[in-house]
């Protein structure tokens, strides 16, 4: 398709030049003539005959052409049967002609034309008389055919007087029918006759040619996707070169160009037709050329004045500086900038003193391209050095972003810029982390549905194993050792059955699945229900408990069932965990906090303090549109064992504290405790201090 593009526009081009050339010269004629249906109608043929006409007259009446006779003979001769002359002056006898009569012209004034003849041109001496086929021409009209014989002055009115010595010449010639070629091929009017059909031949075979390469632009332009693909080919192979390279040939081609059309101003020192192909050739070099720039400059944009000699040397550099630490690197740009502007200011200082001793223009040219490099390397420092810059300061920003948990949001920076590779080992830690994230999301996703799939699959059978115990335990007459087994049976299958029940809520928790029934409650009073369903335990403990719970309520918005279940387990573990004969204590103190809910618990039991100095009572807060009231249940006791762990150990799932203890308990209880806390709008948190082991939970107050 290019190829299309490119011969089609190069003929029509050409065409269209050379047509503009020849309507502008004397072409124009000679294209006419070629398609008039009589050769003795042309141009050319009327000026050949005016020229043997010439050449007759110039012998017959003037000496000094005396030595012309022969070669006129062999001139006039050369012509054959296509042409019949006789010319005679009747005062000195002389005769040319190669017919053997005179044809009649001493009888009467106009000759008479043999058979197979159809042309004459005839001079008595005083008027031409010229016939064609029978029709008669007036030759003294405006015919330009026969303007050389006015311009010799034969035309003229008084011809007798300026040319006398023709008064008493006779010139006859007459030209066949059908011009045919001559033994000798030197026929002047067989080659008027050849030209004709040449011309003709030409001037169709140019018109085919124009219409051929109309096709094929029209079809590159219909096909114009295919074409520009290869435009893109030669662009990325002229993106190769520099741009000084380019603009060296570009000033090559513009000379050429000049130096086309000066020589076509002196056409005397070289054939036309050449020179015309000459500058037509010229001029489609200069077409072309400016195209492959422009196709250049279109495609590569930018790149096309940004691939010169100085950046391709700056590329060369940043190569070598790629290899050197950050750092190093940095340092090294700087004292390179510094060492080379320093070398510009020293040859510009050369240049500009030799400019002004002697003002030599080949100094102040250096000058300028010696000032202009030094300011655009200055250039291109500071803008790598904002770019630099803005990218640190992206890259900061990204790895805030990772603080705060977004390790999906990547950072892109441009592959040539100094931050890339950093920018690029940040984004594969990132890439890192989520993989972690993920796979830690589907491992703790899979141990749920496995704890779930599992605590369902055992409910049915320990059911079954439940009911039959219980069945058992109601017969009568067993032995006393048996009804201990069913006892023991009894315990352990209850056991299972709350280790099962506590694993698929602590499952149901974790995956998100687990039902809220929010609702409007009263914290304080939740805690002492769950205090008095507990009393029989707190009694056979030996364990004091201390509670302090505010007389006026408490109000959250939670689910009763989910929070009973969390205090239900947590005093159960201050029972069995807590040192014999100490105190347990149960606070539930209220609080601010900020709105993002990072309140200080500790200041929360504390007493707080107005501006004035008053003092205002434990449990009274004091809240503004900054602030919003918390309520905090806090569960502490003293351990009956040495707490080497901390709180992210004990908040996993199956662990105990006391791991040499092997009675009830499934560990889960703080899990469940810290699940449900979550799910029911809840903070949670433990707090280990020596042997005290506190857990607190905070709920927003509501009014």
């Amino acid at each position: 398709m290019w190829l299309c593009f490119f011969i089609g526009l190069n003929i029509i081009i050409s065409i269209m030049l050379g047509s503009i050339a020849v309507l502008t010269d004397d072409y124009t004629e000679s294209i006419k003539d070629a398609f008039k249906e009589d050769i003795k109608d042309t141009r050319n043929f009327k000026h050949t005959i005016t020229l043997k006409f010439n050449t007759l007259a110039k012998c017959l009446i003037d000496e000094k052409y005396s030595d012309m006779i022969e070669a006129a003979g062999v001139n006039l001769s050369s012509e054959g049967e296509n042409l019949i002359y006789y010319a005679e002056n009747l005062k000195t006898g002389m005769k040319l002609t190669n017919s053997k009569t005179n044809l009649g012209i001493s009888v009467k004034d106009t000759p008479s034309i043999p058979k197979g003849y159809d042309y004459y041109l005839y001079f008595n001496g005083d008027k031409f008389f010229v016939e064609n086929n029978g029709k008669k021409f007036d030759i003294y009209g405006k015919d330009i055919g026969y303007s050389n014989l006015k311009y010799w002055g034969y035309l003229s009115e008084d011809i007798n007087e300026k040319i006398p010595e023709l008064k008493e010449c006779r010139i006859f010639l007459i030209v066949k029918e059908e011009i045919e070629k001559d033994i000798s091929g030197t026929s002047n009017l067989y080659q008027i006759k050849r030209e004709m059909q040449i011309t003709k031949w030409i001037f169709v075979s140019i018109i085919a040619i124009f219409l051929l390469g109309l096709i094929l632009l029209i079809i590159s332009i219909i096909n114009r996707k295919l074409k520009q693909e290869f435009d893109k080919q030669i662009a990325k192979f002229l993106g190769k070169f520099w741009l000084e390279v380019k603009a060296i040939m570009s000033l090559v081609v513009l000379i050429m160009f000049v130096v086309g059309l000066n020589n076509n101003r002196n056409r005397s020192s070289i054939n036309e037709l050449s020179l015309l192909l000459f500058t037509i050739f010229i001029l489609l070099i200069v077409g072309w050329w400016f195209y492959l720039m422009l196709v250049d400059f279109i495609m590569n944009k930018k790149k096309f004045f940004s691939n010169n000699s100085i950046n391709s040397l700056i590329r060369v550099y940043r190569s070598l500086e790629n290899k050197k630490p950050f750092q190093k690197g940095m340092i090294l740009r700087l004292y390179v900038l510094i060492g080379v502007e320093t070398i510009l200011v020293f040859f510009a200082g050369v240049s500009g003193i030799i400019l002004f001793s002697n003002g030599d223009g080949l100094f102040f040219f250096s000058f300028l391209i010696i000032s202009a490099i030094g300011v655009y390397l200055i250039y291109r420092y500071v803008r790598r050095y904002n770019v630099t810059v803005t990218d640190i300061g992206k890259l900061v920003d990204q790895i805030k972003a990772v603080k705060n948990g977004d390790i999906k949001t990547g950072l892109t920076i441009h592959p040539d810029a100094d931050m890339y590779n950093a920018a690029q080992n940040l984004s594969k830690i990132q890439e890192g982390m989520g993989r972690a994230v993920e796979e830690k999301i589907k491992s703790e996703r899979t141990k749920i549905e496995l704890i779930t799939n599992v605590s369902h699959d055992l409910k049915t059978p320990l059911t079954s194993i439940i009911s039959y115990v219980d069945l058992l335990s109601k017969e009568e007459g067993l032995p006393e050792h048996v009804n201990d087994y069913i006892k023991v049976l009894q315990q352990k299958s209850d056991r299972l059955k709350t280790l099962i029940e506590d694993l698929f809520d602590l499952a149901k928790a974790a995956s998100g699945e687990i039902k809220i029934d929010y609702e409007k409650l009263d914290l304080g009073k939740l805690v002492q229900q769950t205090l008095a369903d507990l009393d029989e335990e707190i009694s056979q403990s030996g364990l004091g408990f201390k509670v302090n719970i505010p007389e006026q309520p408490t109000f959250i918005m939670s689910d009763g069932k989910k929070l009973y279940r969390i205090f239900l387990n947590l005093i159960s573990n201050a029972l069995k965990y807590s040192l014999v004969g100490s105190r347990v204590y149960i606070d539930l103190v209220i609080g601010s906090g900020n709105e993002d809910g990072n309140g200080n618990e500790d200041a929360a039991a504390n007493d707080a303090t107005i501006a004035n100095g008053d003092t205002i009572p434990n449990n009274v807060v004091i809240v503004n549109e900054n602030t919003t009231a918390e309520v905090t249940a806090i569960i502490k006791n003293t351990a009956n064992y040495e707490m080497n762990f901390n709180k992210d150990e004990i908040l996993e799932r199956f662990v105990r504290g006391d791991e040499a203890r092997s009675s009830e308990g499934s560990g889960l209880g703080l899990a469940i405790a810290q699940s449900f806390t979550h799910a029911c709008g809840g903070k949670f948190d433990i707090i280990i201090d020596g042997d005290m082991f506190k857990v607190m939970l905070t709920f927003d107050v509501i009014n």
